[in-house]
């Protein structure tokens, strides 16, 4: 079954580009770390659907590869509680004026992944999306995205972990607001509308 499972995963992405089902649900914008800057980087994420399987995925993009990790839709309620508990401890943190390094409980999420990696494809299971909290200073306190590191099932020396994203309180309340209830229902209902519109001029 998971044999299959990545199989589809693969085809489903690599038609992706052109697939008229698959839509973005979310873009959100974050940093990135240059580690010869020394600085944070502009970056963003997205989480898209593939609207005729009910399929989520997360996906991260950097200038060497991108991957898809598969998530379902109880990872999404869980992603709107890991939101929640880092706005709870930014308050906190603010107002209390204190700095804090510590991974956000219960927040953990995994999938398969499919990943490019230049121009060839590849997958892995049981890539593990990691969320936590860290302070740059007393009242600067971001929400990390991290990722553990997995092999390419077909090639041992071909491995992908998504690159560290980090966001600041704005760009997590557009992250909150952009994958609530209300967003994603209204992200379908356009998306079925056009599809109406559509079908008038073929």
């Amino acid at each position: 079954m998971k044999r299959f499972l990545i199989l589809f995963l693969i085809i489903a992405m690599m038609a992706g580009a052109t697939s008229a089902d698959e839509i973005t649900m979310f873009t959100g914008p974050a940093y990135t770390y240059d580690e010869i800057l020394r600085d944070l980087d502009d970056s963003s994420f997205s989480i898209g659907y593939e609207n005729e399987k009910g399929i989520y995925y997360f996906v991260a993009e950097d200038f060497l590869d991108t991957g898809y990790v598969y998530i379902s839709e109880s990872d999404i309620v869980s992603l709107r509680k890991t939101i929640d508990k880092y706005l709870e401890w930014e308050a906190l943190a603010v107002e209390k004026q204190v700095t804090l390094e510590k991974a956000i409980p219960d927040s953990t999420i995994s999938g398969p992944v499919v990943f490019r990696f230049g121009d060839d494809w590849y997958s892995a299971s049981a890539l593990e999306l990691y969320f936590s909290f860290l302070s740059q200073n007393e009242n600067r306190h971001q929400l990390v995205i991290n990722s553990n590191k997995v092999e390419s099932r077909t090639n041992s020396f071909i491995d992908y972990k998504i690159e560290t994203l980090y966001l600041d309180k704005e760009q997590v309340l557009l992250f909150k607001d952009g994958i609530s209830e209300e967003a994603f229902t209204k992200k379908l209902d356009d998306f079925e509308d056009q599809k109406d519109v559509d079908s008038m001029f073929n």
